[in-house]
């Protein structure tokens, strides 16, 4: 029997033993927070450093169990990440989320962890992690590549209620989050610690001393990979926890965020109905006003450039119905490390139908990392003009397939290219609208790709290469340029002061 299925079977039994004898295991963080020094930390690193003796976590052996092809252990634990704020100001203080861990029986990397990080209530029970779909693609990605990984819930916590909630309203996922920032530019800027996206972090850095003091002393590398406010998470740990090695935030490339807000509004024209709950807390008024740029220098992965120079696989959708897809126009060239963009056509913001293709590529992107494989080399140049736009993309390595994708706008008055709009302006009354991204093809001279795409005569076109890589150990990495949306006209000029309230579309 190998060692490693006997190190998971010893872990099984000891939990199982333990939590007979005591009822409950109850560990506590082995490594001490560092102090923090004022200096030139910001903000968010201030509280990531800040001591919290309410650190601990416990197995609960009930759910412990094998995985379905009986080539890894699972246990779920109970972890308490901080105590946040205080009881004088919000109903729940104790932050504490349920943790799935993967230990498979064939580990190749000893020294290296991965880390998703997903949502769920307070309320809730843990999932049965059999049945659990989401659970499912991490344990995929564990076994396949031979590492320790884990799924953290309850991030953020919630429901909370702020007592000074003039609605006296227990919140929630966004609506906590856009509570949080008005509180904070209305008044309470001497209270950064409230604004909820810091004890997001907090909870995933306390994750990965999770995963360390559970599972192997020896992890100390992390790929840390969450969607959408996870994903906003999954940027900022990556800021402020030199252990993280590569990250894969999905659905969140709303990086330097003024000006991507402004371009939002400018290209629909208002707002996404799936922003309502910013909207509603009148975050968008404050779009221009001196209070955002002091909350934007927190939470914006942009304020980070210099420490995210790890490389990074971004995964968007180019039907998102929260973000646009030219989003990364306002940061990518600008980005230090390895960067690569991944546009998925044909699905919206919860990246339907592209499960298991993100498993095939997020393996692929990590057996680069951990066996120092290359990736290529892109430039890529978008222009506008003459009745024609064009993407022409080098690569010195030659990708093992390649296409271009276009789409174009079911209307003339947005740049939009959902699959889901408002019905009914400000509300979240929402009906299907028809965008669909087509196989264009590429042309090519040497190791330069052209797509090439008339200016339509109404509405907008937008359009993208798509590359395939081969990976280490058989697998492979699909990497896409950057849109271009032609032609290069906007719908609404930009916004200024309460104006910037806009409409919900």
């Amino acid at each position: 029997m190998k060692s490693s299925t006997i190190l998971t079977i010893c872990l099984l039994l000891v939990a199982l033993a333990l939590s007979a004898l005591l009822g409950v295991v109850i560990h506590r963080s082995t490594q001490q927070d560092e102090e923090s020094t004022e200096g030139n930390l910001s903000e968010l690193e201030k509280y990531i450093q800040k001591q919290d003796s309410s650190y601990s976590y416990r197995i609960l052996p009930e759910y412990t169990t094998r995985g379905r092809d009986d080539s890894y252990t699972i246990f779920v634990l109970n972890m308490t990440s901080q105590t946040w704020l205080s009881s004088t100001k919000v109903t729940h203080t104790k932050w504490w989320h349920y943790m799935t861990v993967i230990i498979p029986d064939e580990i190749t990397y000893t020294d290296v962890g991965c880390l998703y990080v997903t949502g769920d209530y307070n309320s809730d029970a843990p999932r049965n992690p059999l049945q659990d779909p989401e659970f499912r693609l991490v344990a995929s990605l564990s076994s396949r590549i031979g590492i320790v990984c884990a799924m953290q819930r309850q991030n953020p916590n919630g429901p909370i209620k702020f007592f000074e909630d003039p609605e006296n309203k227990y919140r929630r996922s966004d609506d906590l989050i856009a509570y949080t920032f008005k509180y904070f530019m209305e008044g309470h800027r001497d209270d950064p610690e409230a604004i909820l996206v810091l004890p997001m972090v907090k909870s995933v850095v306390r994750a990965m001393d999770t995963i360390t003091d559970f599972a192997d002393q020896r992890i100390q590398k992390f790929f840390v990979c969450g969607a959408s406010k996870r994903g906003w998470a999954t940027w900022l740990t990556a800021a402020v926890d030199d252990r993280v090695i590569g990250i894969m935030p999905l659905v969140m490339d709303f990086l330097n965020m003024q000006p991507n807000f402004a371009h939002h509004y400018r290209s629909m024209n208002g707002w996404s109905w799936a922003l309502k709950d910013y909207w509603y807390h009148n975050v968008t008024n404050y779009l221009t006003d001196p209070a955002n740029v002091i909350l934007t220098d927190i939470v914006d992965p942009f304020s980070y450039l210099d420490k995210l120079k790890l490389p990074k696989f971004i995964v968007t959708a180019g039907s998102d119905e929260f973000f646009l897809p030219d989003d990364s126009h306002y940061f990518y060239d600008k980005m230090m490390g390895p960067t690569y963009l991944r546009v998925h056509p044909n699905t919206d913001h919860i990246l339907i139908g592209r499960y298991r293709e993100l498993v095939d590529e997020a393996v692929g992107f990590i057996n680069i990392i951990l066996e120092n494989g290359t990736l290529p080399k892109l430039t890529w140049r978008r222009t506008d003009g003459s009745g024609i736009g064009r993407i022409t993309v080098h690569s010195d390595i030659e990708p093992i397939n390649i296409t271009a994708w276009k789409a174009n706008t079911f209307t003339d008055s947005r740049r939009d290219f959902r699959v889901i709009v408002a019905r009914t302006p400000n509300t979240t009354d929402v009906k299907p609208q028809v965008t669909v991204y087509r196989d264009i093809g590429v042309s090519r001279v040497g190791a330069n790709y052209t797509a090439t795409v008339e200016t339509p005569k109404s509405g907008w076109s937008c359009f993208f290469i798509e590359m395939t890589f081969p990976a280490p150990k058989g697998s492979h990495i699909v990497v896409t340029t950057e849109v271009n949306i032609i032609p290069d006209t906007f719908p609404a000029e930009n916004c200024n002061g309460a104006e910037c309230k806009g409409t919900l579309v």
